[in-house]
């Protein structure tokens, strides 16, 4: 009686145009059923509003009520990990220094910090020679140039044309150093008598071993006076420093120390960043209560308040005329969850995926310098969540009735490197798996440079971690990859699919590509499908490229059309599908396990789920038939029947 109840509810009620909540506790359930069976024999005659309107109003309630609830629990929770023990840092002067309190919520005083800054880290600056912009000091030929980056050596070649000004030679000069994207900077300079010069700056900081430099220029046959490759850095002035990188110089509490740059860790408590020097009066940093995350907590506690009164308030009598007693109990039982409101609970966290599954994001942040993306410097850098706080939460969603686990971050595979000095995202993995209800952790967004061989050793032995992994690729030929900051190339992305499906052999291998991506040329794109034949992706998602403001791509010349971009990507998502129809040929015959996402509307007995190769939202899925009602989040075995290009077919079995 309680499955049909359960599943007729979930129909009616939990289309997602009303609802962000489409499974229910089936305990739940039944104690709500019982009570109102007792009131329907005790008052049979109630009219029943069945109206569009009034099932958007019960569920309006719920859910206005259980958002109320989860604020209020934050907010009385008397745990260290509560809102009321988040701590923040201040500056007496945030222009002069600015301090982050990266410590532990749970600590409840710290001694200020008397800093002083008496000297800012700074980069290395080559200015050249102010030269006359219509002159022509190079003759016609091949030119080049070594540059060395701390301890990598670049070379580059340019042609100068009969017709090239001095201008523009350092233009093409400034251009190959900016797009090869090795941490410098290059740009022209004019002085009061519109003379030009290359000025050339390092992204780094600081002194860096026993070199005095970050950077060097030299011509490829220095040891020839007469080169013409001499005489061009010699002319134009590329090897002349005219500011020398230099460390951060500060103090805290008395305490003399260096750095690199002009951000710094104190304690594992603060993360202070310096903008200038302080002089002679220190800058104290306090750590106080983080009293703009309670006041938001309230705010939200009052919204939610007025959230559920207005709707209580406006669509009541509505939907209840007529019905005195009904509105009576109503409210009754409704009053029977009022201790949600004053008692504290164990539940931290709204689940508001569906089907059995949540996200679990890992860390916060990005160190990788991808030159199309502003991530780094919206959210700042790589940072982990310790082990313990998200086995809590992983526990906590078991609880509420999660299955399957899906690990987040902007890059997964680096998960505890900067926590615990190694990568530790298999210690992660074979923890959450120790929690019993958990039965699938699913593993999104590691780059495949990252892939160790201790986490793929732990995906192949541990049962509960699918054999699945989604590992942005974004290009395959090796000059874009380094134009785009990335740090693999085509063999080393071919080795880590070869390492991986050597260990799991039905390894389902997620990428995503970029398209379009500035000076790709058209036999460089076609490596890519090249590539992807070859190798063979599982499932594969593809953008054209898009300029994002701020960015080192966006400024890169060579910048493709729009309707080339969307050529290549449909030709790209052709290839693929021929792919995908493919693999999916092999399942035919094969039973697979299959998470239940929901019965297909205006489609009798039919169901679709997910598989250990279907991730929510982004991938196919598995479509079945069942002649009896299922539970979105049950676990049952499919036999696949047929392969559609990127979805199954399948039959229940036993």
């Amino acid at each position: 009686m309680i499955n049909s109840v359960y599943n007729y509810y979930a129909a009616q009620y939990g289309h997602r145009e009303y609802s962000k909540y489409d499974t229910h506790s089936k305990a739940q359930l039944k104690s709500t059923f019982g009570r109102l069976q007792k009131i329907n024999s005790q008052t049979p005659s109630y009219k029943i509003d069945f109206s569009d309107a009034a099932l958007k109003y019960a569920i309006d309630l719920k859910e206005n009520a259980r958002e109320l609830s989860q604020i209020a629990d934050e907010l009385s929770d008397e745990s260290t990990d509560s809102i009321t023990y988040k701590r923040s840092a201040t500056s007496s002067s945030p222009q002069v220094i600015n301090a982050e309190y990266i410590g532990d919520s749970c600590v409840q005083d710290y001694e200020p910090l008397e800093v002083t800054v008496s000297q800012l880290a700074c980069p290395q600056t080559n200015t050249g020679n102010f030269l006359q912009p219509n002159s022509k000091p190079f003759a016609a030929g091949e030119y080049s140039f070594d540059l060395q980056v701390q301890d990598l050596t670049y070379q580059f070649e340019f042609g100068v044309n009969a017709t090239d000004t001095v201008t523009d030679t350092q233009q093409k000069i400034a251009r190959l150093i900016n797009q090869a994207d090795i941490g410098l900077n290059a740009q022209l300079l004019t002085d009061g008598l519109g003379n030009s010069a290359i000025s050339i700056t390092s992204d780094a900081t600081g002194i860096r071993g026993i070199s005095p430099t970050i950077f060097h220029i030299q011509s490829q046959n220095s040891s020839d006076a007469s080169d013409s490759n001499t005489e061009l850095v010699s002319t134009l002035g590329l090897d002349r420093v005219t500011q020398y990188p230099a460390n951060a110089v500060y103090s805290v509490n008395g305490t003399t120390a260096t750095s690199v740059s002009n951000e710094v860790t104190i304690d594992n408590n603060y993360v202070l960043t310096f903008f200038d020097t302080t002089g002679k009066a220190p800058v104290t940093i306090s750590m106080n209560t983080d009293t703009d995350a309670i006041a938001d907590s309230i705010g939200e506690l009052i919204g939610g308040y007025n959230n559920l009164i207005s709707v209580t308030a406006n669509d009541a009598n509505e939907h209840f005329e007529g019905n005195e007693k009904l509105k009576k109990d109503f409210a009754g039982i409704a009053k029977s969850y009022n201790h949600l409101l004053n008692e504290n609970n164990s539940y931290k966290r709204m689940v508001t995926t569906t089907g059995g599954f949540s996200y679990l994001k890992i860390a916060e942040g990005c160190d990788n310098r991808c030159t199309y993306c502003t991530i780094p410097s919206l959210r700042g850098k790589y940072r982990s969540r310790n082990i313990e706080s998200l086995v809590k939460e992983a526990q906590i969603l078991a609880d509420k009735g999660v299955r399957e686990l899906i690990l987040i971050a902007q890059d997964t595979s680096l998960y505890g490197k900067d926590l615990y000095g190694e990568q530790k995202l298999h210690v992660l993995l074979q923890e959450i798996s120790k929690i019993e209800d958990i039965k699938w952790i699913r593993i999104l967004y590691c780059y495949p440079e990252n892939v160790y061989d201790e986490l793929i050793d732990e995906m192949a032995s541990n049962p509960k971690v699918l054999h699945y992994l989604d590992m942005p690729v974004q290009h395959t030929n090796d000059r874009i990859l380094k134009l785009m900051g990335r740090r693999s190339t085509g063999d080393k992305i071919k080795d880590t699919v070869n390492r991986l499906r050597a260990k799991m052999p039905d390894m389902c291998i997620r990428t995503t590509l970029i398209t379009g991506f500035p000076t790709e040329t058209q036999e460089e794109f076609e490596s890519v499908i090249d590539f992807m034949k070859e190798v063979k992706f599982d499932r594969l998602g593809v953008f054209t490229y898009s300029p994002e403001e701020g960015t080192p791509a966006c400024r890169m010349d060579g910048q493709i059309d729009e309707e080339i971009k969307a050529q290549r990507k449909e030709s790209i998502m052709e290839a693929q599908m021929e792919i995908s129809a493919e693999l999916g040929q092999k399942f035919v015959g094969k039973t697979l396990e299959v998470i239940v996402e929901g019965k297909i509307e205006d489609e009798d007995d039919l169901y679709c789920g997910r598989s250990f190769r279907d991730c929510y939202e982004i991938d196919g899925f598995v479509f079945f038939k069942s002649s009896e009602a299922l539970i979105a989040g049950d676990f049952y075995n499919i036999k696949i029947t047929s392969a559609g290009d990127y979805d199954l077919i399948g039959e229940r079995v036993e």
